[in-house]
């Protein structure tokens, strides 16, 4: 027995395991837990955008308290620079300027967010303020004046609780704008590029569940839709059929004839299993392999269907011949991978029916089993 072309050449298929738990039951039916269907690309792309601004927005929170802090204690120290400056000129136009320094800081004493403000000797102060961190989250600033001609300097003493409230009142405006942004983030990605983003992926998802050259279904739509009808009819307990087509011939063509006069009759060829596919979608799984998935339906409804299939090729497609093998969910192959290989092996049959005629140990369903039959190194290779 010759080893089949489609089944070495569709030998690189690795279907996922799912997961699913399946045993077999007294009637051979299977029963299986249905399977959590992935996300789409725009609930990742969305989800990924949120993940990402929720970290930025987390790593800004820490920094934004850091800054409203500091915003805090600047604003606390202009003011205070200001407000000194302020009664030193006053002091500069008074006839007592003494007398004026000590009514501003008296004034100044008295304000909620100052616990004191006092003249000190303002020998060696530097000329810009000087700020002290005090006990209590108090502030002392040192403020150089210059007063009567001779240098001086005010030192004020800020409350820490004014301070503090105004960081947190910061803090909580940065934050606010910064949930806000991370919330609007999601559909202004969108809006600038995101569902064109969506769009382009979905485009490249449809031209590659399709073959070029015959317009069927790629090998790569195969894969994923055998597991996927496999898996619903694991879970509906209904039928599932699956046909495997190879069509020989089309390498003498192309040797004899050229490219362009072999994919001609290659696209031929996949009409015709377009045509006679009766509904269901039809793959083209090989350079010169088809496949036909066909939910609800039996092995014996799928034989019958095929049966013709090799004659109306081989008439239509002239001088390429094709050979049908076809096997159905069950006992036997429950599950895509396995459904594949019986497929596949009966494909091997029909090929060397063909060619040699009937032969004397024509395969059952136990024989699907027997993996090594259709392995390069098993009986008959």
């Amino acid at each position: 027995m010759t080893a089949p072309i489609l089944g070495r050449r569709l030998s690189g298929v690795a279907f996922p395991r799912t997961g699913v738990a399946s045993r077999r039951t007294g009637g051979g039916s299977l029963r299986t837990g249905g399977p959590r269907r992935p996300p789409g690309v725009a609930s990742r792309l969305a989800v990924a955008v949120l993940l990402a601004a929720t970290i930025v927005a987390v790593g800004e929170g820490v920094v934004v308290g850091h800054l409203a802090t500091e915003a805090a204690v600047r604003d606390a120290v202009t003011r205070a620079e200001q407000d000194v400056s302020a009664a030193a000129a006053r002091s500069g136009y008074s006839s007592d300027p003494a007398e004026e320094m000590a009514s501003s800081l008296r004034h100044l004493s008295a304000r909620a967010d100052v616990r004191q403000a006092e003249l000190v000797d303002g020998r060696g102060t530097d000329v810009t303020a000087a700020v002290q961190a005090l006990p209590g989250d108090d502030l002392g600033v040192t403020v150089p004046v210059e007063l009567e001609g001779r240098p001086a300097a005010v030192r004020v003493v800020l409350r820490g609780e004014p301070i503090t409230d105004r960081a947190a009142d910061l803090r909580r405006g940065c934050l606010i704008v910064l949930v806000l942004g991370s919330l609007l983030l999601v559909p202004l990605v969108f809006a600038l590029g995101g569902l064109r983003l969506v769009g382009r992926y979905h485009r490249v998802v449809r031209e590659a569940r399709v073959d070029r050259l015959t317009g069927l279904g790629s090998r790569w739509a195969f894969e994923k839709d055998l597991v996927r009808h496999t898996e619903d009819a694991r879970r509906g307990r209904t039928p599932l059929a699956l046909t495997l087509v190879d069509v020989g011939g089309v390498e003498g063509v192309r040797d004899g004839h050229g490219h362009r006069r072999a994919d001609a009759l290659l696209t031929r060829a996949a009409e015709v299993v377009r045509n006679l596919r009766g509904g269901h979608r039809a793959y083209r799984v090989a350079g010169d392999g088809f496949a036909v998935i066909m939910p609800s339906t039996t092995a014996e409804q799928a034989r019958s269907t095929t049966a013709g299939w090799p004659e109306q090729i081989a008439a239509e497609a002239a001088p390429l011949t094709a050979d049908v093998g076809v096997c159905a969910l069950g006992e036997y192959c429950p599950d895509a991978e396995t459904l594949l290989i019986g497929a596949e092996a009966r494909l091997d049959d029909a090929r060397d029916r063909r060619r040699d005629g009937p032969p004397a140990d024509r395969i059952t369903d136990e024989d699907l089993w027997d993996l090594g039959r259709l392995s390069d190194t098993g009986p008959g290779r």
